[in-house]
């Protein structure tokens, strides 16, 4: 798997003494550091036409730390029954098929939401409000007993964990506190390091597989569709809910 090298690190002010915004300047030290009043707001990155020849050199180069504001949970009732609040936002990859550029404009780097702590608390007490999970004929294929959340909705979890712990600990806040909660991501990256969280079948990972000569147009920097189904074995023998997804669906 590559790995991202920052030249560049935007910090917003509000995020400039979070915990885990220090521990991230600490181990890429040698980067640029420059001080933001909002990541939504960056012109040089999202509303510059010459950053677009430089798409992915600026998901290796650059880096955004951020405050993530209005932390909830809302319904989802597809593949999980709830999308979580986002730790991060974008990812190292360039998939052609992406939605959440389309949200941003020019460029697309990764965004850590270093206030952490505060997406934590706010896990454990949705599950402590909700309590066990009331099973209807709408959400029993998310899971017939846990209220499912998905943690990768606007990232890919796999890389991530390449950059901070956040993932780590949320394996460990689904397989310690939430009581009636069971974490899920899908993904297009294999991060055997993860194979070391023990999540005791309470994190579910989505393999997303397509035809290989498809996937080798439309997946940009990715583990190879051979890679993603060797992984599925030692991932489940390591503790995961293993799921498969067949998407996106292509028509040719």
């Amino acid at each position: 798997m590559s790995e991202i090298n920052p030249k560049l690190i935007y910090v917003e002010k509000q995020a400039r003494h979070n915990y885990l915004t220090h521990k991230l300047l600490y181990k890429y030290n040698q980067a640029e550091i420059r001080e933001i009043d909002s990541q939504k707001d960056i012109v040089e990155l999202y509303k510059n036409p010459d950053a677009i020849k430089n798409w992915m050199q600026i998901k290796r180069d650059t880096l955004i730390l951020a405050n993530l504001k209005g932390i909830s949970a809302r319904p989802n009732c597809r593949s999980t029954d709830f999308i979580a609040p986002s730790h991060s936002s974008g990812c190292f990859s360039g998939c052609l098929y992406c939605y959440v550029p389309r949200r941003k404009g020019t460029a697309n780097p990764i965004t850590i939401f270093t206030n952490f702590d505060k997406i934590l608390n706010y896990l454990r007490g949705h599950d402590e409000r909700n309590g066990p999970k009331q099973v209807t004929s709408e959400n029993y294929q998310t899971d017939p007993k846990y209220r499912t959340y998905d943690i990768g909705e606007n990232n890919d979890c796999s890389f991530d964990a390449k950059i901070t712990d956040s993932v780590k600990k949320l394996v460990h806040l689904f397989r310690d506190e939430m009581k009636w909660g069971k974490a899920s991501f899908s993904t297009k990256f294999v991060n055997y390091e993860m194979l070391e969280y023990e999540p005791n079948r309470k994190t579910r990972i989505r393999f997303a597989l397509m035809p290989e000569n498809i996937s080798k147009t439309v997946d940009i920097r990715t583990s190879s569709i051979n890679e993603r189904i060797k992984a599925i074995e030692p991932f489940f023998k390591a503790g995961y809910e293993v799921h498969i997804n067949f998407s996106p669906i292509i028509i040719y």
